[in-house]
């Protein structure tokens, strides 16, 4: 105590905030040096006493229904049969029409009717993936909720949601109290609040002291008890700080923040593009010289990459210059085989001047929208652009109108580059940055025709308007105003919305419809930059949409001029097909743009012509619906023509012999099929494709050396061309498709004669997926994996693949250890990325993550994020999935159980895939929980008795799984060899030993709880790892009806007839005194506390990172017994605190064990000098120095950790247990567990 003395005299009379922080330092430095010392052997030690047998519960309960009936507070000891309810979801809408398919599977949804483009009829078989995703799609939601399952989180998540002392309603949480206060500041707080009452007072609106000396004559010493006693708030909750806060499963922590699949990510910004005007200097009389047509898109230049689809819009009037007839002639009669006519939709690319533009990814400044202008062909682009730069008056512009109409009426369909635009959409901030009254035109340059090339240009001069204006030339305008506004900023429902299928979006409920007169307006849809974050923003597919996106790139015929006339102004018609005979036509698939008719789907579309070019650069986007069911003779059609500018301004009806007209000639023909024959994989990336002089019939099955086909340039490629695939029933990913194909053959959907080997490999092969297309096909995957498992008419083999390739999936997809290993796979199969209307487009997908490299943070964290988000979206499946309907009505748990333990029963499954399964562990048994939860509702079995819910089998096969569960945990903690730094709990054991208490948790709730307690003390007998049971305990016991699985009933009370009768003081006694210890009968009858506590017993006699956890254990249920506002009243705590008599006989023997290691003496230093300079007089200290560790380590005496408390002894803690126990309260033996 001199030591001591002498270096607090040596202090400053207060300690400043460098003393804390030093505190802080020596502190952290002890604790970490201890936790070296002791984790190894904390982790590794072993408990291997067996806990009792416990009762059969359901015996129990039934055999004395009459007594517990009546018991004064039944809530303590039965469980509410209405426990568990089920909950149909409805699933939001977000299209009000549906294609047939899905309006056949979901009877709520609106019939189609003739003003949507999908028609009734019936439409052939279109395979496993397309008629999972429509179902997938069309299925509703179906959650199976616990009724008090708040009751079941973590203390400090009661505490953090208001759930506590009734506030169960949604009262407010309570706070910690601040009791490090200034003292000096407080006083002066105190007399300035003095002094305003006296002025008020004063002033006559205070009290007299009259009033004041009568009221408090009134108090009595029990009038003063009672109101303190009415005040006083619980000793745990005040400190919340001191409460565990470390990870806890989902299904626990947060249940209730589980929300269904997200239809777009939770950050995404959706803006509203609205083309406002656009009128150059240069005006005829009634407005433009001639028609103008825009389309505007949202790029990104760090990546040059595309970031939607693109908009068109036509200035007011520019259709009504085109000719009808030059459209017309063109068109095909053959009908899209899932639409009624070619008018089916609005038209949004004409009437429409708005569209709605969606980024899920943060945006910079590199975010940018570009615009393209086009006008009817006539000639050299640089001269045609240099008459609105030149003289500019109201002649000039007639003569141009004038010049410009022949060509408008012969040749309105052929667009030449006229200028483009681009404004930065966000500032360097991440603002929304407006755009100017009139954006700037600059003239097109052929050099930069290219997407690529223009991003490229933009990102080198873009942001120095001076120098982008010296390098291309500027057209004046009078008007070019385009608006860009946060959807979030404007009321909803103030537009007409249509999805990028051309669906009516459906507005939202919460708000007005929209006015009869509101504009319409286009969804745009988004594409995804395949990148290393493309998994970090990617969300299942919400709506359906099938579309594919042709990028015509360029055309190479600078050598084969000699076999046409003329081969310069070249423009690419696209069409798609489905059959090659002579009387072949085009389908109506195609996206009109700029039509004066106003039909929604045309048969064909064309690119751009670049004059007098024999090898052209197009910067075209062409959109097809594709048909739901594609045969292998689908194809695309290129027709590639030379338009001759001349012969529309002087022969106006001149025509071949051909019937077409002379301003027109053919060059060439190009195909591409949309599916190859023996992948089923539809097209997708870049391809370079030959191009034939002649069309012969059957032109699809020749061979490239027929006679039949005369090649252009020997039959070297010349047209390059991308495809861009945005399908929610499709996939372009190899290993997607050959899985569906591999599930068809094993679910006997086709017939084909395949060995059971390549089925194998091509389940198998899913794992691969990368995640980004992992989580788009999420619902679809994993009902088909769910389908095969449950399918009891396949083979045993195929059923345990189907369960390996599920384990693999999930653990790829959720566990950031297993991504750095696939992104290296990734990286070195694919890595490209996908057409942006620039660049290349990868077949196969890139990688779903960075590169993996080495082990920065940046990367490491983006994998934890990931890995984090994808765990919440499989939470969500398996809390929502409809399993009962996506297996018409077969339970999926009887099968799962079964095929689970023939796939991790010993020797059937590698260390691979068994080390995958406990870290994914979680998904399993919560599908399994969910199954079981869901056919009890749906069938009513929830209300039979417990012991009659399950068969037999059922049962024994999960106690099989159990055993072989527990098993490999054991085993895992016992191999893992990994460094200290990583948790247990974090490793695959810890996550399986977690799932497996969760899912115990929950046949607490639906089966036999004797049944239940009996696999409790199973798990026990396999796994001895003490860290692993204590969490394992830890877990279990936060169940929301914990309090009546021990049953609080004493024992006396249950005496039948003639025992009672004869039973006197004696042998109550000794039932009584056997409630005071761990006996055999305490830990029978009140299984699960004294389980705990009797881990509480065998761990004080390990270390102390052991003893630690333990004691947080019983202190987190401690606290929770006193803010649970289910269990109030004075009887009830009364009977609570008697589950935990046995602890204060443990008190007493393990009293010496129940203190923190002792801090550095130069802390206690700082510790006590702070102490006096904050003017508190300390206390003597005890000499088990328990208050000085109170005061340094977080989890010490609660007493003794807040000022003005008294420091609480073995003796002192001994006596609030034995208070609570005897009918007082559970905060003080919360508070004799907190003094550890």
């Amino acid at each position: 105590m001199s030591t001591l003395s002498t270096k607090i005299g040596s202090l400053p009379p207060r300690a400043g905030g460098r003393d804390r922080e030093f505190v802080h330092h020596i502190n952290e430095e002890t604790r970490t040096k201890h936790k070296k010392e002791n984790a190894k052997d904390s982790q590794l030690a072993l408990l291997d006493f067996k806990p009792q047998e416990p009762i059969d519960y359901e015996l129990f309960v039934t055999k004395n229904r009459t007594i517990l009936s009546n018991d004064p507070h039944r809530e303590l000891v039965l469980i509410p049969i209405d426990d568990l309810i089920g909950v149909k979801v409805e699933r939001p809408r977000l299209q009000l029409g549906e294609p047939e398919p899905l309006a056949s599977q979901s009877p709520e949804s609106p019939s189609p009717s003739s003003t949507l483009p999908f028609s009734s009829s019936p439409s052939p078989p279109r395979g496993q993936l397309t008629e999972r995703c429509l179902r997938g799609l069309a299925s509703g939601w179906y959650e199976v909720a616990y009724r008090f399952a708040e009751y079941g989180a973590p203390c400090h998540v009661m505490l953090d949601s208001g759930l506590a002392n009734g506030n169960a309603a949604g009262g407010t949480a309570l706070e910690p109290l601040p009791y490090e206060v200034d003292l000096e500041a407080a006083a002066t707080d105190e007399d300035a609040a003095a002094v305003d009452a006296d002025e008020s007072d004063s002033v006559g609106g205070g009290p007299s002291a009259e009033q004041m000396i009568k009221r408090f004559s009134l108090d009595t010493e029990t009038s003063v008890a009672a109101s303190r006693q009415r005040d006083q708030r619980p000793l745990l909750p005040l400190l919340p700080d001191l409460l565990p806060r470390r990870p806890w499963p989902v299904p626990l922590a947060c249940e209730s923040a589980i929300r269904p699949l997200p239809v777009r990510h939770e950050a995404a910004i959706r803006l509203l593009i609205t083309c406002v005007a656009f009128e150059t200097e240069l005006q005829a009389p009634d407005g433009n010289p001639e028609p103008f047509f825009l389309n505007l898109c949202l790029v990104d230049l760090s990546s040059e990459c595309t970031l939607s689809e693109r908009f068109y819009w036509c200035p007011p009037g520019a259709v009504g210059q085109l000719s009808q007839e030059s459209f017309r002639v063109r068109d095909s009669a053959q009908p899209h085989p899932d639409k009624a006519d070619a008018r089916s939709g609005p038209p949004v690319g004409q009437a429409s001047r708005s569209c709605v533009a969606t980024l899920s990814r943060p945006a910079g400044p590199r975010v940018c929208l570009l615009v393209r202008v086009d006008k009817v062909v006539q000639g050299p682009p640089a001269a045609c652009a240099d008459r609105y730069a030149g003289r500019i008056d109201a002649k000039t512009g007639a003569a141009v109108q004038k010049s410009a109409r022949p060509f408008c009426n012969h040749l309105s369909h052929y667009r030449q580059p006229f200028g483009w635009a681009f404004h930065p959409l966000f500032t360097e901030a991440g603002q929304l940055n407006p755009c100017p009254r009139s954006l700037a035109l600059y003239r097109h340059d052929p050099a930069k025709a290219a997407d690529s090339e223009l991003m490229r240009c933009l990102r080198e001069y873009g942001q120095r308007p001076e120098r982008l204006a010296n390098k291309f030339v500027q057209i004046p305008m009078r008007s070019f105003c385009i608006t860009v506004q946060n959807m979030k900023d404007l009321p909803a429902n103030r537009f007409n919305l249509y999805s990028s299928s051309l669906l009516p979006v459906a507005p939202d409920p919460n708000a007005s419809a929209p006015p009869a007169n509101a504009e319409s307006a286009l969804e745009l849809e988004e594409f995804p930059v395949h990148d290393a974050e493309a998994a970090l923003y990617a969300v299942p597919e919400p709506v359906f949409k099938h579309s594919l996106f042709v990028y015509p790139r360029q055309l190479n015929y600078d050598k084969c001029q000699g076999m046409f006339g003329r081969a310069r102004n070249l423009s690419v018609f696209v069409e798609l097909r489905d059959c090659d005979d002579e009387l072949a036509s085009a389908i109506r698939a195609v996206r009109a743009r700029f039509r004066p008719d106003g039909v929604a789907w045309a048969s064909w579309a064309n690119t751009t012509v670049s004059y007098h070019d024999e090898t052209p650069v197009f910067s075209e986007e062409i959109k097809l619906c594709l048909p739901l069911a594609i045969s292998p003779r689908h194809h695309l059609f290129f027709k590639i023509l030379h338009v001759s500018c001349d012969a529309a301004g002087k022969a106006d009806k001149a025509k071949d012999r051909g019937g077409n007209l002379a301003k027109e000639s053919k060059v060439g023909y190009a195909w591409l099929r949309l599916r190859d024959a023996r992948s089923q994989l539809l097209s997708s990336g870049e391809v370079c494709l030959p191009v034939s002089v002649n069309l012969p019939t059957g032109y699809l099955d020749k061979p490239p050396q027929s006679s039949d086909l005369q090649w252009v340039d020997g039959g070297r490629p010349v047209f390059r061309v991308a495809l861009r695939l945005a399908s929610s029933v499709q996939t372009s990913e190899p290993c997607v498709q050959k899985f569906f194909m591999a599930s068809e053959v094993a679910l006997g959907c086709r017939q084909q004669q395949r060995d059971e080997e390549d089925v194998t490999g091509r389940l198998a092969v899913l794992a691969q997926t990368p995640r980004h297309i992992a989580i788009r096909f999420l619902i679809p995957l994993l009902g088909q994996l769910i389908r095969l498992i449950a399918n009891s008419q396949c083979q045993d083999r195929l059923r345990v693949v189907a369960m390996t390739t599920a384990i693999h999936l999930v653990a790829a997809c959720c566990d950031p250890n297993d991504l750095p290993e696939r992104i290296q796979a990734a990286d070195a199969s694919a890595n490209g990325s996908v057409p942006h209307a620039p660049a290349a487009v990868s077949a196969a997908g890139s990688a779903n993550a960075a590169p993996s490299g080495g082990g920065s943070g940046s990367s490491g964290n983006l994998h934890e994020r990931v890995a984090e988000r994808t765990r919440r979206l499989f939470h969500a499946y398996v809390k929502f999935a409809c399993l009962y309907d996506l297996l018409d009505g077969q339970p999926l748990h009887e099968e799962l159980v079964s095929i689970a333990y023939e796939t991790l029963k010993p020797g059937a499954a590698d260390s691979l895939t068994l080390t995958r399964f406990l870290s994914s562990a979680w998904f399993f048994l919560g599908l399994l929980a969910k199954s079981m939860g869901e056919s009890l509702v749906r069938t009513g079995r929830f209300k039979m008795s417990r012991s009659e819910r399950f068969s037999d089998v059922f049962r024994y096969r999960v106690q099989n799984l159990v055993s072989v569960l527990a098993s490999h945990i054991h085993s895992a903690c016992r191999l893992d060899t990994r460094g200290l730094s990583d948790s247990l709990d974090s490793r695959p054991a810890g996550r399986a030993n977690q799932a497996l208490a969760v899912f115990l948790r929950r046949l607490l709730s639906m089966m036999d709880r004797g049944f239940a307690f009996q696999l409790v003390n199973q798990y026990c007998s396999t796994v001895r790892y003490g860290q692993l049971r204590i969490h394992f305990l830890d877990v279990l016991c936060q169940h929301e009806h914990y309090v009546p699985l021990n049953l609080p009933l004493v024992k006396h009370r249950l005496l039948k007839g003639g025992d009672a009768a004869k039973s006197d003081v004696k042998p109550r006694q000794s039932e009584m005194r056997s409630e005071f210890s761990l006996s055999a009968s305490f830990g029978q009858q009140h299984f699960l506390v004294g389980c705990l506590l009797s881990h509480l017993q065998a761990a004080l006699g390990q270390h102390y990172d052991l003893r630690k956890r333990a004691v947080r254990c019983l202190r987190q249920l401690l606290c929770k017994h006193a803010i649970d506002c289910r269990y109030q009243s004075a009887p009830m705590r009364s009977r609570v605190a008697a589950l935990y008599l046995p602890f204060v006989s443990l008190l007493v023997d393990q009293k010496h064990r129940l203190v923190a290691p002792a801090p550095a003496p130069a802390a206690a230093a700082i510790v006590a000098a702070k102490i006096a300079a904050a003017g508190v007089q300390p206390r003597r200290p005890p000499s088990d120095a328990s208050f000085q560790a109170s005061m340094v380590d977080g989890a010490g005496s609660l007493s003794g950790g807040v000022g003005g408390f008294r420091p609480a002894s073995s003796a002192s803690l001994m006596r609030q247990s034995a208070a609570a126990a005897g009918g007082g309260d559970i905060g003080g033996g919360a508070a004799a567990a907190a003094a550890y």
